[in-house]
C-alpha cells in the first residue's frame, strides 16, 4: 500500500521536473540568448560607428607632447568680466 503513494508521488515528481526544465529552456533559449546575441551586435554596431567617426575626423596630434610643455601654444586675449545692467 506504501509502495504504491511512493510510486504516485516519484511519478508526481519527475513530472515537476520536467516542467521546471522545460520551462528553465525556454527562458534561456527565448529570452537570454536572444538579449546576449543583441548586445554584442549593438556593441559592434557602436565600434563601427566609432571608427568611421575618427576616419572621418582624426583626433587632433598633440606635437607638443614630447616637451612636456604645460602653457597653451596661444594666447587667447584677456578675460572681460560684464556686469549686468538694471
Amino acid at each position: 500500500m506504501y509502495l504504491h503513494l511512493f510510486i504516485k508521488a516519484t511519478r508526481m515528481r519527475y513530472l515537476l521536473y520536467g516542467i521546471l526544465i522545460y520551462f528553465l529552456l525556454r527562458l534561456i533559449f527565448n529570452f537570454i540568448i536572444p538579449v546576449y546575441k543583441t548586445t554584442v551586435k549593438v556593441k559592434e554596431q557602436f565600434r563601427d560607428l566609432q571608427q568611421k567617426a575618427n576616419e572621418q575626423n582624426p583626433p587632433p596630434q598633440n606635437k607638443g607632447a614630447g616637451k612636456g610643455s604645460t602653457e597653451p601654444s596661444q594666447k587667447v586675449g584677456e578675460y572681460i568680466d560684464f556686469e549686468d545692467i538694471k
